[in-house]
């Protein structure tokens, strides 16, 4: 499949809905997307719009592993409804291992009932109740439910209104329970008094949970970051902690040392989420020390963090000696080109990075042609992220050659809203003709005109490996273009 995403995309500020168009020699009809199509599997059953609660017998009785009644206004009578029907001791209905019921205007009556069904099945594997009005009362009878059930794997709980005292009863009950894996709990206004709870359930005697998250709660602090790190410290079983998301406080430097400490021993946990904490150049530096120790996390998220290049610099110092972190997001830290230029020397001895995000850091065409250089002798980067970050077409073209010459493993690239003009889309253009990894080249919101256009159209006549090309947004007129679909694709899908 090839796509072309045009600069019509955007108008009038909207996405509009996306259209196929099958290549055959000319004009042919188009077919809208139903939305729901890649929602639907066999395994899967979903409440249509015109069936009504006397009807969710028949979903559950189905067979199917899996029932999905999100975003259908089920309210708490609903909620009830559903109860009744999973809490049934039938075979068919035990084949249903998960429920989500996101999005549902489930309050607390509803979660409650939904608790009493949870505490007597014994197969369910995953309930999902995240953004509906689930409040602390709601989470208090559901925690009371996992002191009896023991097949629960992932309980998510995301946007909800649960606060301190829900996580506090969650907390409690994680101490006993031996099955809970996946904890969600992000967007609920849980603080420090909560984190501090469930660190301390980590830290002691819980020994199943793999996965707990709690991004843009916005007002986790320190006090929180240091409980979670001296978890950290000791739990032996956590594999993937989120901490984003908290500007009003933020984990600040001394939050962050603790959690960095922790690192430094801890060798279970793969993914870690910081994102927007204010931990600043200090805290950055003190995560890059626990790096070149820590020989488990395999994706890191420090964006908008306000790092700055001495930060940068002391990360990926840590990379040239860490050889497990496949994912590194460094957005919006101002890194500037001396940042760029440090990622880039770890970008050449580095032999596990996949993933590099460093949009919004104004890394301009010094770092970008720096990191063209270290893309040249790389052979694990897919996937580079250099959206908004004011290049031009010095450091675009030194991308582009990157891409013709040497490298043969980047098979996504972001330039949007740079700087880009003609030039570099006439070396893409010359790229596109010999790399044979390419798989997507996001170019939208620069400057390039007709000229360079048309030669990366051109360029698409013999590329067999490009799926998704974005020029929407940039001072030429798609309709004017002859994007040939080469004769490996399958379709079309432009955007009009």
């Amino acid at each position: 499949m090839f796509r072309v995403i045009s600069s019509t995309t955007f108008q009038g500020g909207r996405r509009r809905r996306p259209t196929i168009t099958k290549p055959n020699h000319g004009i042919l009809g188009q077919l809208l997307l139903d939305p729901i199509l890649p929602f639907m599997t066999t395994t899967r059953m979903f409440l249509s719009t015109g069936q009504t609660g006397g009807d969710y017998e028949e979903l559950f009785m189905n067979g199917e592993t899996e029932v999905n009644l999100s975003f259908r206004f089920l309210g708490d009578r609903g909620a009830e409804k559903v109860a009744k029907v999973f809490s049934k001791e039938d075979p068919i209905v035990s084949k249903v291992k998960t429920l989500k019921l996101e999005d549902n205007y489930i309050g607390d009556q509803g979660a409650m009932v939904l608790a009493n069904a949870l505490g007597s099945n014994q197969t369910l594997h995953g309930l999902f109740l995240g953004h509906n009005r689930i409040s602390c009362h709601g989470v208090t009878a559901l925690a009371q439910a996992l002191e009896t059930n023991t097949t629960l794997q992932t309980l998510s709980l995301n946007s909800n209104h649960i606060g301190d005292k829900g996580a506090e009863a969650l907390a409690d009950v994680l101490e006993r329970n031996t099955t809970l894996q996946r904890l969600i709990l992000n967007h609920n206004s849980i603080g420090d008094q909560g984190v501090i709870a469930l660190a301390k359930s980590l830290e002691t005697k819980n020994q199943t949970l793999q996965e707990l998250r709690l991004e843009w709660n916005h007002v986790i602090g320190r006090e929180g970051g240091t409980a979670m790190g001296q978890a950290l410290e000791v739990n032996m079983t956590l594999k993937e902690l989120d901490l984003s998301g908290n500007p009003k406080m933020g984990l600040e430097v001394v939050g962050v040392i603790d959690i960095a400490t922790g690192l430094k021993t801890n060798v279970t946990l793969q993914r870690l989420g910081l994102t927007d904490n204010r931990i600043g150049p200090e805290g950055a530096m003190a995560i890059g020390r626990a790096l070149e120790m820590n020989r488990t996390i395999s994706e890191i998220k420090l964006w908008h963090n306000d790092i700055g290049p001495e930060g940068a610099t002391a990360i990926a110092q840590a990379m040239e000696a860490n050889e497990t972190i496949e994912e590194l997001n460094l957005s919006s830290n101002n890194i500037g080109d001396t940042g760029a230029i440090s990622v880039a020397k770890a970008l050449e001895t580095n032999n596990a990075i996949q993933i590099l995000s460093l949009r919004d850091n104004n890394i301009g065409d010094e770092g970008a042609t720096a990191i063209a250089s270290a893309l040249q002798t790389n052979r694990t980067l897919e996937d580079l992220d250099l959206w908004k970050n004011n290049i031009g077409d010095e450091g675009g073209r030194a991308i582009a050659m990157a891409l013709e010459t040497r490298n043969e493993t980047l098979r996504r690239v972001n330039l949007w809203s740079n700087n880009l003009e003609d030039p570099t889309a006439l070396s893409m253009a010359k790229a596109l003709e010999t790399n044979k990894v390419l798989e997507e080249l996001r170019l939208c919101k620069n400057n390039i005109g007709h000229e360079g256009a048309t030669a990366i159209s051109k360029a698409l006549e013999t590329n067999r490996t490009l799926q998704d090309l974005y020029l929407c947004c940039n001072k030429t007129d798609p309709d004017s273009l002859q994007f040939k679909c080469p004769p490996s694709c399958l379709r079309w899908i432009i955007e009009v």
